[in-house]
């Protein structure tokens, strides 16, 4: 990254917090306040030249008049051996697209994914004794690598689960959301995660607030309709709920009676067509097992209970229909 040359900011702040700020050149950069609290870091600002530029060719044919890539309308699932499938849900069809290979450092594993517009995946590496990892894109026709230029640990994240909602109903802008917070602090009994949004052209993270149900750390998807839900599958209940994108409070939720997580090993989960779509691994399952969530009725109805993958990463991008067809 580069360095605006900007002094720390006087008075006082939250420890791992972030806000916006300018570079030199007036584009907009990340300011994280320091460890004691007592002022803002200098600005964090990435170069032009940072990172790689996804090729056209992994989003062929050309995106629609929605903004959408061809594979952007599909269910996408990472396994726990780091393979990359879709999913149908009208069919429950899988087809595996091929193996996350990406180019992280020794001891560094998959750990979430989010699909943007173009149908390209967003995958966060992680591992445990850090430091933070970074996030690859992943081609979604072969499932090849390349780095983005995504600064890790901004604002104290280094696990989190993510997703992208639009901007506003119908909207082809997004905002890709993280939810979770340092490995300590999530390992913490009782430790909710931390909700920041971040602009997916500058990959600059702004802190937004505390989530209002935990603990630990939920998965997140988004909506076309501008929603942001989080599967809180370690919570206390477990529940499926709507997060307000301004203040991180939880509403609209959903209980998960089949879900205890003091079994619970692997959980991501996906909307489409107006359904939610859990994947959940207890360790009394061989495999993930797929359930479907009406919100319409809040009826949960178990699709496949032995998917013959664990998953441990759904991702459905802001094209994805929101209702039936």
């Amino acid at each position: 990254s580069s360095d605006a040359s900007q002094t720390q900011d006087a008075g006082s702040c939250v420890a791992g917090d972030t806000k916006p700020c300018s570079c030199e050149d007036g584009s907009p950069g990340s300011q994280a306040c320091g460890e004691d609290g007592v002022g803002w870091l200098p600005c964090l600002c990435v170069p032009d030249d940072a990172g790689a530029t996804v090729p056209d060719t992994w989003i062929q044919p050309e995106v629609d008049e929605e903004g959408c890539g061809n594979k952007a309308r599909l269910v996408f699932l990472l396994t726990q051996q780091n393979q990359l499938l879709t999913y149908d849900p009208e069919t429950a069809e899988i087809v595996e697209v091929g193996e996350v290979d990406c180019p992280a450092e020794s001891g560094y594993s998959s750990f979430s994914m989010a699909i943007d517009r173009t149908g390209v995946a967003w995958v966060l590496f992680f591992k445990a004794d850090g430091p933070a990892g970074p996030i690859f894109h992943v081609n979604p026709s072969d499932a090849t690598c390349i780095a983005t230029d995504y600064q890790p640990g901004q604002g104290d994240f280094e696990v989190f689960g993510m997703g992208f909602s639009a901007n506003e109903a119908q909207s082809v802008d997004e905002t890709l959301y993280f939810a979770g917070g340092t490995f300590q602090a999530m390992e913490i009994e009782g430790e909710f995660a931390k909700l920041a949004s971040v602009d997916p052209d500058t990959k600059i993270l702004t802190t937004i607030e505390i989530l209002g149900h935990g603990p630990k750390i939920p998965e997140l998807t988004g909506t076309g309709a501008g929603q942001l839900w989080g599967l809180f599958a370690q919570g206390s209940p477990p529940l499926l709920g709507r997060i307000d994108k301004t203040d991180g409070s939880v509403d609209t939720t959903f209980e998960l009676p089949m879900i205890n997580p003091q079994y619970t090993q692997a959980y991501a989960f996906a909307f489409w067509g107006g359904d939610f779509y859990i994947f959940h691994r207890s360790v009394t399952d061989p495999s993930s097992v797929v359930f479907k969530l009406d919100p319409s009725t809040g009826v949960i109805t178990t699709e496949n209970a032995d998917l013959g993958h664990v998953i441990v990463g759904a991702g459905v991008s802001t094209c994805a229909p929101t209702a039936s067809e």
